[in-house]
């Protein structure tokens, strides 16, 4: 006997991907896209609200995300982690760390989205100051790191994807993929929507191309 589901419980297949992560680079870079032409129509007090809540559910998991760098990275170096990630935090709450900041990147372009390479040492520091500095600019941005760090990668853009959700923001303004790799990382830095792409050393972001 054959038992046949009633359609409201048949899969759908959904490509945009859950909150900001997505099977593929090309979804990723589309989907930030078309939040990015929909973040240019917010205002700006809306805007303020969306920066302020992604700030506000990164400093609740905090500990959380430092000690699962420690985890997926191998590394017992905790608390130096989280003063790092704690000091990143503190710094997107400076306004003239952010005016300094802003000024590296295309401001004049309110529908842009960015591209960032992330090495694995400590990519919660790096998530924070870039997704915080491209929400400011009213632009949309995509993070490429690497496989030994795709489980805390993901569930960080989640966290943000979620807390911009919870005030009525833009879905998918920070994306990544769930399988980060070296194609991938091509795909983002050759792709035509993709106006900025920034490499992270140990010191802050260095435009690699436009």
């Amino acid at each position: 006997m054959i038992v046949k589901k009633p359609i409201q419980y048949a899969i759908i297949i959904d490509r945009q991907g859950e909150f900001g992560v997505f099977d593929t680079m090309e979804d990723a870079i589309k989907l930030a896209h078309v939040a990015c032409e929909e973040y240019k129509q917010c205002s700006e007090l809306k805007k303020n609200e969306i920066v302020d809540s992604v700030i506000k559910e990164l400093e609740l998991h905090l500990e959380e995300l430092s000690l699962m760098t420690c985890k997926e990275n191998g590394d017992d170096s905790y608390s130096n982690i989280l003063y790092n990630n704690t000091n990143a935090l503190d710094k997107c709450l400076n306004d003239k760390y952010l005016e300094a900041r802003l000024a590296t990147i295309n401001c004049d372009n309110s529908n842009t989205v960015n591209g960032v390479i992330v090495q694995a040492s400590n990519p919660i520091e790096t998530i924070i100051k870039n997704s915080i500095l491209m929400l400011k600019a009213g632009q949309a941005v995509v993070f490429s790191s690497n496989e030994n760090i795709k489980e805390l990668f993901s569930y960080t853009i989640k966290l943000i994807n979620k807390a911009i959700d919870s005030v009525g923001g833009p879905k998918n303004l920070v994306v990544t993929v769930k399988n980060p790799n070296v194609e991938s990382t091509d795909i983002m830095v050759a792709h035509e929507k993709i106006t900025l792409v920034s490499a992270i050393d140990n010191q802050d972001t260095r435009r690699i191309a436009l």
